[in-house]
């Protein structure tokens, strides 16, 4: 008896205890103005390799982009890690940043990978919010090559080609 007792009381503090950390770390210790220059300024540098890496598929290809397109998930990633025990107003900016960058890496991804992918449509208005949040960090004055357009262009490009050798090899073995 005494230990479903225990059970019961474990059980039952366990979404209080839950609660009570989860609001804790919504107020942790201030995010300093140093450090979110630094991580700010990692973010650009990270997220203008990979647009760098965009306007340059044609000669290139696309597995340096998707190499920079990994390398810049990671370094958002870990920032994102880094964030988890800080609160106030400088870490809600880089985790709204680093939240929209993890999803315009995604799109980014998703259509190196795939030309056809239905997140290629979703790639301008990512990278609409995303440039907003780049834009309220610290360091965010720099201005650099874009590159969605490109990724856009390459890829549809890509979709064509393909569709054009479909055609050509269903007419080829339409033909006698």
């Amino acid at each position: 008896m005494v230990r479903r007792t225990v059970a019961l009381v474990a059980i039952a503090a366990l979404p209080a205890s839950v609660s009570a950390m989860v609001m804790a770390d919504g107020q942790g210790t201030p995010l300093s103005r140093a450090d979110a220059k630094f991580m700010s300024a990692e973010l650009l540098t990270a997220d203008q390799r990979v647009r760098n890496q965009l306007a340059h598929l044609d000669e290139r290809g696309t597995a340096p982009a998707r190499d920079r397109t990994r390398a810049a998930l990671a370094a958002t990633r870990s920032f994102e890690i880094v964030l988890r025990g800080t609160g106030g107003e400088r870490a809600d900016q880089l985790r709204r940043a680093l939240h929209l960058e993890t999803r315009w890496l995604g799109a980014v991804g998703s259509t190196l990978a795939n030309p056809r992918s239905a997140l290629r449509d979703e790639l301008v208005a990512r990278d609409a919010a995303l440039r907003g949040a780049l834009a309220e960090l610290p360091q965010s004055s720099r201005r650099g090559v874009n590159g969605v357009r490109r990724l856009i262009a390459y890829a549809k490009a890509r979709e064509q080609a393909k569709a054009g050798r479909a055609a050509v090899a269903a007419a080829g073995a339409s033909t006698p």
